[in-house]
C-alpha cells in the first residue's frame, strides 16, 4: 500500500526513503486498494497484449474509474444503447419490407457491372498499380429472387439494390449501353487529361 522512493538531503548528502501511502478508494461497492504504491484497474480494461496500467495518483485515478469502459454502469449502458440500435434497425428493417413489391421467385432485371481488369495487380507478395482507370463492363443481366435481405437498404440474391432494378430486360440493355458509353468516355477524358 505504500511506495517507497529515495530522496538526497542537501546538507549532509544522506539518503532518506519517502513513504507514499495512497489510500483505498470505493467505488461502485468495490473498495480498491493500492499495490506497491499503484492503483490497477478492478474491471481488467485495456489490451490483454500489454501490461496493465498503473496510477500514482488518487486523482488520476479516480479520473480514470468514471470513464473506464468495462465498468459495470458503463457496460450496461452500453448494452442498452445496443439494444435500442437493434430495436431500431429492426423496425427499419420491417417497414422496408413492408413497402417492398418484389417477393422470393419474381423474376428481376438490372444493370451489373464487372470489373474486367482492375487498377492494381497481385505480383508476388505485393500489389502493384498497372493502369489508372479499372476497365469495366456493364450487363442487362436477368435473376430470379432467391433472398431478399437487409443491410441499412434492401437487397436481393447477392447483393442486387433497389436503384439497380429496371423494368423489362430491354430497358436494362439500353441502361447498360448508356453506363457503357459514359464510362469509356469518363476513362477516354481522363487519359487525355494525363
Amino acid at each position: 500500500m505504500s511506495r517507497t522512493a529515495t530522496k538526497t538531503d542537501t546538507s549532509g548528502g544522506q539518503v532518506h526513503p519517502i513513504v507514499i501511502c495512497l489510500p483505498p478508494i470505493e467505488f461502485e461497492g468495490k473498495t480498491i486498494k493500492a499495490k506497491s504504491g499503484f492503483y490497477k484497474c478492478p474491471f481488467s480494461c485495456g489490451d490483454s497484449r500489454f501490461p496493465a496500467r498503473k496510477w500514482k495518483s488518487e486523482s488520476g485515478f479516480r479520473k480514470h474509474l468514471t470513464e473506464c469502459p468495462q465498468r459495470p454502469e458503463g457496460v450496461k449502458a452500453r448494452e442498452e444503447r445496443e439494444a435500442i440500435q437493434c430495436a431500431e434497425t429492426d423496425k427499419k428493417r420491417d417497414a422496408a419490407f413492408a413497402e417492398l413489391t418484389h417477393k422470393i421467385g419474381d423474376i428481376i432485371f438490372f444493370v451489373w457491372e464487372v470489373v474486367t481488369k482492375p487498377t492494381h495487380e497481385q505480383r508476388g507478395n505485393r500489389l502493384v498499380h498497372v493502369r489508372y482507370e479499372a476497365e469495366k463492363r456493364f450487363d442487362a443481366r436477368q435473376a430470379v429472387i432467391e433472398s431478399i435481405n437487409y443491410d441499412g437498404a434492401v437487397y436481393f440474391n447477392y447483393g442486387i439494390r433497389i436503384g439497380q432494378l429496371c423494368g423489362t430486360i430491354e430497358e436494362a440493355r439500353t441502361l447498360a449501353q448508356s453506363r457503357q458509353k459514359s464510362y469509356d468516355d469518363h476513362v477516354e477524358f481522363s487519359s487525355r487529361c494525363r
